[in-house]
């Protein structure tokens, strides 16, 4: 969660975040020149990455028990 919002409000925070990735997904698959391998590669990582956090926020999973990446 942001610190800046109140634990009520992290529905409009999660309907924040999903529309400015969105946006920037948007403005990715619009602007960029790249392969649409590539597009469809980054775009699925993106989706998955959302996903998980999406599950993450209503608690199906617990973030602490993901991998991380060091």
């Amino acid at each position: 969660m942001v610190p800046f919002l109140p634990v009520q409000h992290g529905m409009i925070h999660l309907i924040i975040i999903l529309v400015i990735v969105g946006v920037l997904v948007y403005l990715l698959n619009a602007l960029v020149p790249i392969d649409p391998k590539f597009k469809l590669v980054i775009n699925a990582v993106i989706g998955i990455a959302l996903f998980l956090y999406v599950l993450s926020v209503f608690g199906f999973i617990d973030a602490r028990d993901m991998p991380r990446i060091r």
